[in-house]
Formats: structure tokens, C-alpha cells, sequence
């Protein structure tokens, strides 16, 4: 994370710890970190000043202010408030993109403090684990975390909670392959959350159904229900849930290879990004501009947009999101005559995406590859890695990009 975005991720922090623990509190927090620039600035005379840089003193100083904001709290808040109040910091800390950080509080809260918290508090905890594995690409504890919040919410009786589980499992199904599966807990949630009337669940829901479509090229089944999603939204201020309703709709248009209606999409997704401080969601949305400049043969702006999305997702940990990364830098050298410098991306993308067991993002990086040798005439190389993709595709009933593979693999 950037020092600027940090600043902002530690002022939101401030804001919270004063209103909840009061002036005294920031009276002290206000001394405290004077003491710390005093003895730090002492510390750091005595040392050679080329051992860290100016970057590197502020970022040292912010973590330090966050380690002692979030312990000095604990002074001024009962046993019951304070894991409620680490729960709101480790929140902001996960839209900030701090995973870490969140997962920290998150833990401490269940193996610390867990007997002053109520069921419902620990089964949301449990979610929020699964969200950072889910975007670490560890799937297997996404799911085990899954697990533990849904018998948490079956105790309560949570119904909203029980169909916020089944609807996350299935968004790791379908990342896994198992797109039937997924679909089958997604229709499941449906059905649950039209019954409850839960209407920002119903539409996070027809949010995964639309990507289930676009996965299997069912463009205007996919806008279907985004559009829905939209509808049943009306003027709930979800940021998170618009900034991705959007961009979902982006990627379909870009499919469709309407680029001025996605790039539209992505202008009111970013939006709705800034305006939350959505770090990861960001860097979907250059991810997918990126392709889209690609398309356009502007190279010098999709390897600038995807080069920022590169950044975010390697230092969030989401190698899911770093072989899509590379697969457009691989679409980028291609494009712009660096053949060999293609090759070596799309082989990166191939082995993160082999190594994550992703069919789509694997098919899809082939795909590409396959285009790089069919252009190089080298046929042969070209026919096995086309056939490859219509397997990974066919996994995952990905029609219409199967038969755009099969139609590349009849030309050659």
C-alpha cells in the first residue's frame, strides 16, 4: 500500500478510535505519538541515512501508529465494545485492501475475545476470513471459514446470514470449475433471499448468476441480471456491490466488443471504488480497462493501467489476479510485435492458473498463446495449445469461447 493510502486507511482508523473511545483517548493517542516522532527522529540521527528511505520512515512511523491506536482503545472500552470496535477497524482495514491487518484483528477477536462476543458478531468474523483466503486463492480455508460462520448462523437461526454463506460458496465453486455446483447454491440462494425478501442479498446474487452467464456466453442472460440487480437495488448505497455490478456489466460489453458501453460501466464503477476506498475492486477495473486499450491497440495506456493492477494484486496476494495480469501483458507484447516477450507471460499465466486449478483463466490464457504461435506460424505449437483450451473451456460448459477456440484451431 502506498504511503498516501495508508495515511487515508489510518485517518479513517483516527476518526473511528476517537468517536468511540472519546477526547481523553485522543488527547493521549495525540502525546503519545509525539513522544514516538521525538524518540524515533532521535534514534534515527545515530544512523546512516541511507539504511531507510524517506518513503520507508513514514510507512515504519504509520504502523506503528496503528499497532498503538488499536491496543490504546482496549484502555477505554468495556470487554464487550472493544472486539466490536476491532471488528469495525479490521472492516475498514479489509476495503482498504490491508488484508493483513484485517486478518490480525479478525483473529485476535476470535482467539482473544471471542467469550464476550455474540454469535452473530463471530459468524460475520468467519465470513471476512473466508473473503481475505477467498482473495489469497486459498479456496480450501475460504470454504472451512464458510463453514464455521454457516453453523454459527444456523445456531441463531440467521436466515440472511445462512443465504450470505450459500451465495459466497458457490462464487468458490464456480472459481474452482464447478460451475454446476455453484449454480445449484446460487439458485438455492435465490429462491431463499426472494422468500426473505433480502433484497441486497437477492442482488448480490443475481450478480453471480450474470457472471455464471457470461461464463457461459449467455451475454443477454448476463446484462438480464445485472439489470435486475440494478433494479432491486433502487437507492441502497451499497458502494461495494454497484463498483462490482458495474464492472461486471463492463466485461460483458467488452466481450461484445462494445468498448464505448463498457468503458462507461467502468467510469460508474470507479466511482462508487473511490468513493469507498475499494483497493482490490480498483484494480479489477484497471485490469479490465487495461484489455480494453489493448483491444484499441493502445498499448502504451493498457501496459500503464495494467502495470497499476499488477501492483495492487501482488501486494494483496491474489495470484488469481496476477495470471490475469500477465496474460494481458502477454496480450500487450503480442499486440505490439514482442513475441518472445509474450510467450514468456503467457507461460506465467499458464502456471499460476495451472497451479490454482482455474479451467477459465487457464483456457482463456491458451486461448491467447495459441493467437501468438497461429501468428508466428508455428502451427503445431499453436494446435496444442488450442486443443488444451477447449478442454479447460468444456469444464466449464464455456461455450462460446469454445467455439471461438475451435474456429482459430480450423484455420490453421
Amino acid at each position: 500500500m502506498s504511503n498516501t493510502s495508508l495515511h487515508k486507511f489510518l485517518e479513517a482508523v483516527s476518526d473511528m478510535a476517537s468517536e468511540r473511545c472519546g477526547q481523553v483517548f485522543t488527547d493521549q493517542m495525540t502525546n503519545l505519538l509525539a513522544e514516538r516522532d521525538r524518540l524515533f527522529k532521535n534514534s534515527w540521527r545515530d544512523i546512516d541515512a541511507t539504511t531507510l528511505s524517506d518513503d520507508e520512515r513514514k510507512k515504519l512511523l504509520r504502523e506503528v501508529d496503528f499497532d498503538t491506536m488499536t491496543s490504546h482503545a482496549g484502555q477505554f472500552l468495556d470487554s464487550a465494545s472493544y472486539p466490536n470496535f476491532l471488528f469495525q477497524v479490521a472492516q475498514t482495514a479489509l476495503k482498504f485492501g490491508e488484508l493483513e491487518k484485517a486478518s490480525r484483528l479478525f483473529i485476535a477477536i476470535v482467539t482473544k475475545h471471542a467469550r464476550f462476543c455474540e454469535d452473530f458478531l463471530l459468524a460475520r468474523i468467519h465470513i471476512n476470513l473466508s473473503k481475505i483466503a477467498y482473495q489469497q486463492n486459498n479456496f480450501d480455508l475460504a470454504q472451512q471459514e464458510l463453514k464455521t460462520s454457516l453453523r454459527l448462523f444456523e445456531k441463531i437461526k440467521d436466515t440472511k446470514g445462512i443465504i450470505s454463506v450459500q451465495n459466497r460458496l458457490a462464487t468458490i465453486l464456480i472459481d474452482q470449475g464447478k460451475l454446476e455446483e455453484g449454480k445449484k447454491y446460487l439458485l438455492e440462494a435465490l429462491e431463499a433471499a426472494q422468500n426473505a425478501k433480502l433484497n441486497t442479498t437477492l442482488a448480490s446474487i443475481h450478480v453471480n448468476l450474470g457472471n455464471v452467464a457470461n461464463i457461459l456466453g449467455k451475454w443477454n442472460d448476463a446484462i438480464d441480471h445485472f439489470k435486475n440487480a440494478l433494479q432491486i437495488l433502487g437507492k441502497d448505497t451499497n458502494d461495494s456491490l454497484r463498483a462490482s455490478l458495474n464492472l461486471n456489466l463492463a466485461n460483458v460489453h467488452m466481450q461484445q466488443g462494445n468498448f464505448p458501453k463498457a468503458e462507461a460501466q467502468i467510469k460508474e464503477s470507479n466511482l462508487y471504488s473511490d468513493r469507498s476506498n475499494l483497493r482490490h475492486q480498483r484494480g479489477l477495473s484497471y485490469l479490465v480497462q487495461s484489455e480494453i486499450a489493448c483491444r484499441k491497440r493502445d498499448y502504451s495506456a493498457a501496459n500503464a493501467l495494467v502495470v497499476t493492477a499488477f501492483h495492487i494484486f501482488s501486494e494483496m496476494g491474489d495470484r488469481l489476479r496476477v495470471a490475469d495480469v500477465y496474460r494481458v501483458l502477454g496480450m500487450i507484447s503480442r499486440d505490439s510485435g514482442h513475441p518472445e516477450q509474450a510467450e514468456s507471460y503467457f507461460e506465467n499465466s499458464r502456471r499460476i492458473n495451472t497451479d490454482l486449478s482455474n479451467p477459465l483463466n487457464l483456457g482463456e490464457t491458451l486461448f491467447e498463446l495459441g493467437q501468438l504461435y497461429k501468428t508466428a506460424g508455428e502451427n503445431a505449437k499453436a494446435t496444442d495449445v488450442f486443443r488444451e483450451a477447449i478442454t479447460n473451456f468444456k469444464r466449464m460448459n464455456a461455450v462460446s469461447r469454445m467455439l471461438e477456440t475451435e474456429i482459430a484451431l480450423s484455420t490453421l
